[in-house]
């Protein structure tokens, strides 16, 4: 359980897929933004969150979200790729 959460993910499909799933579950605490995580990271920063979970494309995550990632107050950064390195 945690206190609220915000995905971010650049498919409008997505996103609805997500909300629907939340309320499904009743998780009134999910927050979903369509939008590039390059713009969601900054976003996600500024709301002080104790851990991050990302799922990138396969080209990964640009300089802009991995320096973003290393300043911010998440305490565990969970990296779900099917190329990590």
């Amino acid at each position: 359980s945690c206190e609220s959460s915000l995905g971010v993910e650049i498919s409008e499909s997505a996103i609805r897929s997500a909300r629907e799933g939340a309320a499904w579950n009743s998780r009134l605490n999910a927050d979903f933004q369509v939008m590039d995580v390059d713009q969601g990271i900054p976003l996600s920063a500024e709301r002080g969150y104790d851990a991050v979970v990302v799922n990138p494309p396969r080209r990964g995550l640009t300089r802009k979200v991995v320096e973003a990632l290393m300043k911010s107050d998440a305490q565990l950064i969970i990296y779900s790729s099917c190329s990590a390195e």
